[in-house]
């Protein structure tokens, strides 16, 4: 009987040069197949690593992301929590001090009437407003949720400030004998708040701040400056007047208080 091999090679040599070209034709396609598809599984593979390390980092920076947004959220909350608690303390503080004003300004009004031999109960029905002494403008951003009225104010420097306003008609009788052995007044490193001007406008010299001696004294000095101290075209007022009204013969201290008026009450 014939094996396989005898068969094979009772083909005749065309038929076995064929056979054998077609076998090595198609062991070269599958390896051709082969390779391409292990280079391109290797790329895959490669890309594959790249994306799992790209959602590695993405999930890190993710991570990270959240942990800042929430901590930024938590701040936010507290931050509008905190302003909320400045806002209602502002407008507290401004009633406090609204109210302060008028308390200071009826009770100077009371006091220098009182000083004048005026009645000092007589009826007042005019409020520091009535001379534009209010409060600064509230602040805009918070003025929207403010039920009142918006003050308007002159700005300052923490000096005297020349409102358009008529000058004084009316002023009080000053005494006009020349101050003799008044007591120096050491005014080094004092605060000026106003300038004492004569009737052409040139400055006479400053009014200084002085130490509270009762609360005339140190409510005056939290009020606004309006305008200068002006003395009538007539008057006799110098330096040395001035030094005379730091005297402390009385307790009130009514000298230095009636330059402080007059800026600031008429």
């Amino acid at each position: 009987m014939a094996t396989g091999e005898d068969v094979w090679d009772s083909l005749p040599e065309e038929d076995q040069k064929s056979k054998d070209a077609e076998n090595k034709k198609i062991e070269k396609d599958f390896q051709v197949s082969i390779n391409e598809v292990r280079l391109k599984l290797s790329d895959l593979t490669g890309q594959r690593s790249q994306l799992e390390e790209t959602r590695s980092q993405l999930a890190r920076e993710l991570a990270k992301v959240e942990a800042e947004l929430s901590r930024t959220t938590d701040e936010c909350q507290e931050k509008v929590s905190q302003l909320r608690r400045i806002e209602q303390d502002y407008h507290v503080s401004r009633k406090r001090r609204t109210e302060t004003l008028h308390d200071i300004w009826f009770k100077m009004r009371r006091f220098f009437r009182q000083k004048r031999g005026e009645d000092p109960d007589a009826p007042d029905h005019l409020g520091p407003e009535s001379q534009g002494i209010v409060l600064p403008e509230m602040l805009p951003e918070l003025s929207l949720g403010f039920n009142g009225p918006t003050p308007r104010v002159e700005p300052t420097n923490g000096t005297a400030v020349v409102v358009d306003r008529p000058e004084e008609e009316d002023e009080e009788d000053e005494d006009e004998d020349r101050m003799e052995g008044v007591e120096h007044h050491d005014n080094r490193g004092a605060k000026s708040l106003v300038d004492i001007v004569d009737a052409d406008g040139n400055v006479i010299g400053p009014v200084e701040q002085i130490v509270p001696c009762n609360q005339w004294v140190g409510g005056i000095q939290q009020l606004e400056i309006r305008r200068p101290v002006k003395i009538r075209r007539g008057r006799r007022f110098n330096t040395t007047h001035l030094a005379g009204i730091y005297e402390r013969t009385e307790a009130e201290g009514v000298k230095w208080l009636s330059c402080q008026e007059m800026p600031i009450l008429r």
